[in-house]
């Protein structure tokens, strides 16, 4: 049994290297030898890990974040379609939309037009709340332990993640000064499947740290960000980021930067009471 867990943890940290590099060259070429190669596995037996661990083939999972990363640059920027397109590694503008069009049912200029429609599965969802206005902060360069996680934003378990994070800090004998509980989040819950939505539980760590197990280290650049305090219930968080991806950056003439948006967690609902929590959600401007 120790045995075997230790394997699905090795397995674990050299998928999440794989899922890093996705994500950062959406715009390239990306083959399975290439990404075999970086996990270190044959191209044979790493087509059936990655579909372990991963739920989907390596293509699927490869195709549905181009698809999905093209979706937020519709909604949330003016880019020209056929640009879209190339940023996400489509060679045509023709091959783009009809990926886009199976995957969601409707074309990309359809969906720019109506882009206030939701095409994830439907979910019930109310006119966003009012917000006050966030402060904009330049961020440092971080260096991060992680755990990569999938699920509904809503219903990952973070205490638990960041419970692991803290036993291996104390494992580890790394120095506790200064260390934050962040979380980084990959997908638009309004776009990718609720059961597909990527999660990175992190904690900042003042020096690198080798990859343990199903933990995992990444150096983060940091950058300009507009932060806005949350005081409350976790569950009113959706509607909060409604307001400010639908709202405050209509009204603030802000451009959406590259970088992930995350979330510094002060408490848990494991040592607070759900009214006292006070969340941190910091989204990336240029």
């Amino acid at each position: 049994m120790i045995e075997k867990e230790n394997t699905r943890n090795d397995y674990l940290e050299r998928i999440n290297i794989v899922r890093d590099y996705i994500s950062n060259h959406l715009s390239e070429e990306i083959d399975l030898k290439s990404l075999a190669n970086l996990a270190n596995f044959s191209p044979f037996h790493f087509h059936r890990i990655a579909k372990a661990l991963l739920g989907e083939s390596i293509g699927s999972y490869v195709g549905r974040l181009r698809i999905e990363a093209a979706a937020r640059l519709l909604r949330y920027t003016n880019e020209d379609i056929t640009d879209i397109a190339y940023t996400v590694g489509y060679q045509t503008r023709n091959s783009f939309s009809r990926s886009f069009t199976k995957c969601f049912g409707i074309t990309p200029s359809d969906y720019r037009k109506k882009k206030n429609n939701f095409i994830a599965p439907p979910t019930k969802r109310e006119f966003p709340i009012q917000l006050e206005e966030p402060r904009i902060v330049k961020i440092a360069p971080k260096n991060l332990i992680y755990l990569h996680l999938s699920g509904n934003y809503e219903e990952v378990d973070y205490a638990a993640a960041w419970q692991q994070l803290w036993d291996f800090v104390e494992e580890e004998k790394i120095e506790k000064t200064a260390i934050e509980q962040l979380a980084f989040f990959h997908d638009d819950p309004h776009i990718t499947d609720l059961k597909k939505l990527r999660t990175d539980v992190c904690l900042s760590v003042p020096h690198p740290v080798a990859a343990k197990r199903a933990i995992g280290f990444k150096h983060f650049q940091g950058g300009k960000y507009a932060v806005f305090t949350h005081l409350g219930l976790s569950k009113l968080l959706e509607k909060e980021y409604d307001g400010i991806y639908l709202d405050w950056f209509i009204r603030s003439g802000e451009q959406l930067g590259d970088t992930l948006c995350f979330e510094k967690c002060y408490n848990t609902p494991t040592n607070t009471s759900q009214e006292k929590l006070k969340t941190e959600i910091y989204i990336s401007i240029k």
